[in-house]
């Protein structure tokens, strides 16, 4: 019998908030955590339906997270930044007023849901692949700009380290090494390989670039701001 993509997202949930809480015991940190995730997917899959993608489909996969996956109708590096960043936009904004509220009220339960909302969707706007934040690298700069790549990279690491000492938080050196790990992954790679065995695309202007680039960053640093601010 063959499911349908509704019924095995649905199985696909179970199964991850069933393993999770044999593992943790912990329900209420369970069910925040995943509603992190679906509101995150939930905006990939809006944005997927809205351009038109075919066999937009969302599955949970315990311990690594989940992923909504389809087909775009045509090659269009400017619709591919927008649904990337539709994941992590909600749940950001969720944070943010998490966070506010928090400072009004001093509400534990307020600053734990900004803490999981603002972390989880910035960790995923880290330019690592297979998050966003490693996808959204392949479409601003393509392979054969390996080099804005590297430096991106490093100019990341450098920052995501002064966030780690800042915060005392040297768990976040975990996220460098894989950061290095794809830079390392990225230098080993032939380009002119890749470019022929993958169809062309097309590009985006300068402009384009420098925009998304802006605003990814904005992503960033905005979020882990709001944090600092509530932690001191």
């Amino acid at each position: 019998m063959r499911l349908s993509p509704a019924l095995r997202t649905l199985i696909s949930l179970v199964l991850y908030a069933g393993i999770y809480y044999m593992i943790f015991r912990d329900a209420r940190s369970i069910a925040f955590l995943m509603a992190v995730i679906i509101i995150h997917e939930s905006g990939h899959f809006i944005a997927m339906r809205s351009f038109g993608y075919s066999n937009v489909r969302m599955l949970f996969v315990p311990m690594f997270g989940a992923f909504v996956s389809g087909q775009p109708a045509a090659v269009d590096p400017g619709k591919k930044m927008i649904v990337l960043f539709a994941g992590p936009l909600p749940g950001i904004i969720l944070g943010m007023i998490s966070a506010y509220i928090y400072t009004q009220n001093h509400q534990h339960f307020f600053y734990l849901l900004a803490l999981m909302f603002i972390f989880l969707n910035v960790f995923n706007l880290l330019p690592v692949t297979p998050m966003d934040g490693g996808q959204m690298l392949d479409v601003l700069f393509p392979e054969h700009s390996r080099g804005v790549q590297t430096l991106f990279i490093i100019v990341s690491s450098i920052a995501l380290g002064l966030i780690a000492y800042w915060t005392r938080n040297y768990l976040l050196i975990f996220l460098i090494l894989l950061m290095w790990f794809r830079l390392l992954a990225l230098w080993r790679r032939d380009p002119y390989r890749d470019k022929k065995i993958t169809e062309p695309e097309h590009e985006l202007s300068d402009l384009q670039k420098l925009v998304y680039l802006v605003i990814w960053l904005a992503f960033i640093i905005l979020p882990m701001i709001t944090l600092y601010k509530i932690e001191r």
